[in-house]
């Protein structure tokens, strides 16, 4: 439970802060190229990896995305899907994340 209360709590931060850029001037901006780590639900592909890796504080990656601008105001993340690679609006990939963790 802790767990998915703080995982919560950091999309919440990444949220505000993507707000707050597109806001204010501010040093943080998520930027083409900039890794996405993301921990998939359950299941599938997803347990696989998490088995046969180790996590890092509590936390096992299983996926990563690349940030690509469209616009600078459309963020997509280009990643690696069965069976291709797709590009993704940022959006989603938070979305998605609210979703499997709660």
């Amino acid at each position: 439970m802790q767990k998915k209360y703080i995982s919560f709590l950091l999309s919440i931060l990444v949220c505000l802060l993507l707000h707050h850029s597109a806001n204010a001037q501010s040093t943080f901006a998520l930027q083409d190229g900039d890794l996405i780590f993301q921990e998939a639900c359950n299941g599938g592909m997803s347990s696989a990896i998490k088995e046969a890796t180790r996590g890092i504080d509590g936390y096992n990656f299983t996926h990563v995305g690349i940030v690509w601008h469209k616009t600078p105001e459309q963020i997509y993340v280009i990643e690696a899907t069965h069976p291709e690679v797709t590009i993704t609006p940022l959006q989603t990939i938070f979305l998605n994340f609210l979703y499997y963790k709660m």
